[in-house]
């Protein structure tokens, strides 16, 4: 009994963890072969039922899924590559300031203070509005 402990034990230390192969933090795309094993087309010699709702109900929609997926995979792939390109790009030469300064909690667009404070008045004359009740010329 022991003997057959210690040669499980032995074989589970010498085989590789494959859940724990690569860095921490890394990531290892998986390979998907884009190919079925089994032809979809297969669904069509199904008995029982039409082939041509077996075409249209299971064997197209899984063939454009197919295609979508590997679109998919394939914009991903771009959008990475850019992506290692900007960023590859950016460190080597930092981005410059745009020339446009900003202010936080700055509203003088619309709320202007100073000489246009009474903004739709002549020479400070209120003539109507919120708050105001009458003319004042």
């Amino acid at each position: 009994m022991k003997k057959w402990i210690a040669a499980v034990v032995i074989m589970a230390a010498s085989s590789p963890a494959y859940a724990q192969t690569g860095k921490i933090g890394s990531y290892t795309q998986p390979q998907v072969n884009p190919h079925p094993a089994v032809s979809p087309y297969l669904n069509m010699t199904r008995g029982g039922t039409n082939v041509a709702t077996d075409y249209y109900g299971i064997v197209r929609p899984q063939l454009e899924t197919q295609q979508t997926l590997q679109n998919l995979q394939s914009g991903l792939t771009q959008v990475q590559t850019d992506v290692a390109t900007v960023h590859e790009n950016t460190a080597n030469n930092p981005m410059t300031e745009s020339g446009h300064n900003i202010t936080f909690f700055n509203y003088s667009h619309y709320f202007p203070t100073g000489a246009n404070r009474f903004a739709g008045t002549q020479n400070g004359a209120v003539f109507g509005g919120a708050g105001g009740g009458g003319t004042r010329r």
